[in-house]
């Protein structure tokens, strides 16, 4: 914490030396408190169901395979259909945390506080933080180094692939 106590009237180059000297002491911690990470949602216009069952997860070859239940009641468009299957391209590994909603929102997860929001689906880049989590990856056969990132219900799903495509399944 800093505390300022002000004796008289400062100068600007006085206060602009101050404020160089009190950035340069937080530069350190600051970095530590938000690394350089970035989150691009990919999910606009669909979502799985918040309260439908668990996510099911299978491999073929090289690409892994999530299938959900989409939100039909936030998604319209989606009603007619019975689930969302996420295909991961040249998919070198994966794994599915126990982080759900309640570890978020206490700040358990490696991004509280700093992806933008629970229950969606991202590619993160930069500072990914793999090692903050514990679970280890499941490793697959292929080479894909993006890094996809996507909160269910109940746990989070965190993919390395090469890319990713949507279909709808009736």
């Amino acid at each position: 914490m800093l505390l300022f106590e002000a004796h008289g009237t400062a100068s600007s180059a006085e206060m602009k030396n101050l404020m160089s000297r009190v950035k340069t002491r937080l530069q350190p911690s600051l970095a530590k408190a938000a690394p350089a990470v970035g989150f691009r949602q990919l999910n606009k216009g669909w979502n799985a169901h918040p309260n439908a069952p668990g996510p099911r997860l299978r491999s073929g070859g090289s690409t892994l395979y999530l299938t959900v239940v989409p939100n039909r009641f936030q998604f319209a468009g989606y009603e007619d259909f019975e689930s969302l299957e996420l295909s991961f391209k040249d998919c070198s590994g994966y794994r599915l945390t126990s982080v759900n909603d309640h570890a978020w929102y206490s700040g358990q997860c490696r991004f509280s506080g700093i992806a933008p929001a629970w229950g969606e689906f991202y590619e993160i880049s930069g500072e990914t933080r793999d090692t903050l989590e514990s679970e280890p990856w499941i490793p697959a056969s292929g080479t894909g180094n993006r890094h996809f990132h996507f909160y269910l219900r109940d746990g989070t799903l965190e993919v390395k692939a090469g890319d990713w495509n949507l279909r709808t399944l009736t």
